[in-house]
Parts: C-alpha cells; structure tokens; sequence
C-alpha cells in the first residue's frame, strides 16, 4: 500500500550521507591499564557476583577485626589507652548510644557505661574495647576497600560463582549460570 503523501527527504545541514551506524562510544573499561583489563572482563561478564563478593568481603573485614581486636584489648588492658587516641567527642556520643541500647533494647550485658576505665573489669569492662574496637575498624575503612577489591576476583570465582550455581540447581533452575552468570567455573 502506497502511503496518501509523502514528505522530501532532504538533507540540510550536512554535506555526506551517513555510513552505517556510529561508531560506539569508548568503554569506561577500555581506559583502565592493561593491567587491570583482566578484572575488567571479568567485571563485565559477571557483574553480580562481583559486586556480591565485595560486599561480602567489605563486611568480613569489618566483622573479623571487630571481635578479634575486642578481645585483644579486652584481654591486653589497652582499650582505654587505644580510645584516648580518638576526640573526646566522639567518644562521648558512642557511649551515650550505648547507654540507649543498654536501656532501651535490654543490652545489660554491656554494664556500667558511664564509669569505665577498660581493662579486665568484669563484665563492664567490654564498653571501652568495644568502642576502641570499633573505632579502629572505622578508621580502617580505607585498606578494608583496598583488600575487599584485591580479594574480589578469587572470592567471586572460587566462592560465590560455585554457591551461586549450587543454590540454583536446588531451586530447579538448572545446572548452569550461578550468581550473575559466572557458572562457577573459578576461572577469573
């Protein structure tokens, strides 16, 4: 069927017909160092484990060193001595929230609050390291980001890719694809 009017189809501004399609813009990838290209793919073909391991990475490095350094300064006597590094403050406003908890949402395994010195005191004496602790791993943030990227591409390959892929045969989705497509085959 032969359309009732039909419109010019001229050109006004540009001297050359169009070749083809454009040219695709450049990959945010593509300036990444050779180097780093290989994560880059790897990113790229599986973006959801990816993101997956480094949050869970990200959280791991903040957990671990939590309790670790807890009962490290719990047990060496430094917590008080780890919090006079920090203002006063901050310190101040940590420990009201704690107070909150404790009264609030029934932490009285924290013990007296207001009065600490850190140290092996008894079952109070958790507070300061709790709060040198988590001070500390705050602080931390920066390396925590540095080893939870280093440590993505083997987290995602070895662990979550495989995890992924086994929780999807035992939903029924088949045998293939893991979290993000990865298969879980480990290889980076």
């Amino acid at each position: 069927m032969r359309p009732l009017l039909r419109l010019p189809t001229r050109r006004f501004f540009s001297s050359t017909p169009p070749s083809g399609s454009p040219p695709p813009p450049p990959s945010s990838f593509s300036r990444l160092p050779p180097s780093l290209q290989r994560y880059a793919a790897a990113l790229r073909t599986a973006p959801v484990t990816h993101i997956t391991s480094f949050l869970i990475l990200h959280e791991l490095t903040a957990i671990i060193p939590l309790f670790s350094l807890t009962y490290f300064l719990h047990v060496s006597g430094f917590g008080g001595t780890v919090l006079g590094w920090f203002p006063e403050e901050r310190v101040a406003r940590m420990k009201g929230y704690l107070v909150k908890k404790r009264d609030r949402d029934g932490w009285g395994w924290l013990g007296d609050i207001e009065g600490e010195e850190g140290g092996k005191g008894g079952k109070g004496g958790w507070v300061v390291e709790i709060l040198a602790s988590y001070a500390l791993v705050k602080a931390a943030i920066p390396a925590r980001i540095a080893v939870s990227l280093w440590a993505t591409p083997w987290f995602a390959g070895r662990v979550v890719g495989p995890v992924g892929g086994w929780v999807g045969r035992l939903r029924g989705r088949g045998g293939g694809g893991g979290i993000g497509g990865s298969g879980g085959s480990g290889k980076v």
